[in-house]
């Protein structure tokens, strides 16, 4: 019975054995490079994952900074705006302190003329008084003066 065993083993079954081994080592070989790609594969779907992760932080920090600008000048158009309101209100105020002015400048103007008026009837009533029968000389000596 010890051939039993032995009895078994043919060149038949030594090429079956083989033949299963080489599979065995084809189906490893295949787990490997099946793992390899998959590694690879999910590598590279990472990385553009990650790339457009990257961009997308880029674009919204370009809207951020876009935003940022358009708030700025937004905040100076409403001071511009502030600024020529209140210029308007300077020119209307400059405008009616010109017009006080020339009044001012006109009743001045009246004022000094009643002055020097009150004062040549003053001037009249002095030479009169000094000189009340010589109309003439007070006539003549303010045509002098004039």
């Amino acid at each position: 019975m010890n051939n039993s065993c032995e009895n078994f083993i043919t060149p038949t079954t030594t090429k079956t054995t083989t033949t299963i081994n080489n599979i065995t080592e084809s189906v490893e070989e295949l787990k490997n490079n099946f793992e390899e790609v998959k590694q690879r594969f999910y590598s590279e779907e990472e990385e553009e994952e990650e790339e457009e992760e990257k961009d997308e932080k880029q674009k919204k920090e370009e809207r951020d900074e876009i935003l940022k600008i358009i708030e700025h000048e937004s905040k100076c158009i409403l001071r511009l705006r502030i600024l020529l309101t209140e210029c308007e209100k300077l020119k209307r105020r400059a405008s009616s302190l010109k017009s006080q002015v020339d009044e001012e400048s006109s009743f001045s103007l009246i004022q000094s003329e009643l002055i020097k008026t009150i004062e040549k009837n003053t001037e009249i009533k002095r030479l009169m008084n000094n000189n009340p029968n010589n109309k003439t000389f007070v006539i003549n000596t303010l045509a002098l003066k004039d």
